[in-house]
């Protein structure tokens, strides 16, 4: 015998809330946030109302709800985000490479100034 609950019990509907770019660009419809930023937030402590005043536009209700989607989906999630740091660093460390002697100078030069600019 099924008993229907006087609260709603279906699974929270996450498809509605994500845009999926490419396999490799999960954003939170509507903002260009990536999914990968919310779980920044929330691995370094945030709680779900600090984010939303992190990402402005965002509602508690989407943070909670992807919070929920992490926390169920957590191994595959930061799988997914694994992925992004590692493509990152290749990608950085390909244009570190491509970088000109010039480009290489004024970069240094620059991080000498700014270093300067904050020496106490």
């Amino acid at each position: 015998m099924t008993v229907k609950a006087a609260i709603p019990v279906e699974p929270l509907q996450v498809a509605a809330l994500l845009d999926v770019l490419a396999p490799d660009d999960v954003r939170i419809r509507g903002h260009r946030i990536g999914l990968e930023h919310l779980v920044f937030a929330f691995n370094r402590g945030e709680t779900a109302e600090e984010i939303v005043q992190r990402f402005p536009g965002m509602d508690l209700r989407t943070v909670y709800t992807l919070i929920a989607y992490y926390l169920t989906y957590r191994d595959e999630i930061d799988r997914y985000i694994g992925s992004l740091e590692q493509s990152s660093a290749e990608s950085r460390l390909a244009w570190e490479h491509a970088r000109t002697a010039v480009s290489h100078r004024v970069g240094a030069i620059l991080r000498e100034r700014t270093s300067a600019e904050y020496a106490p």
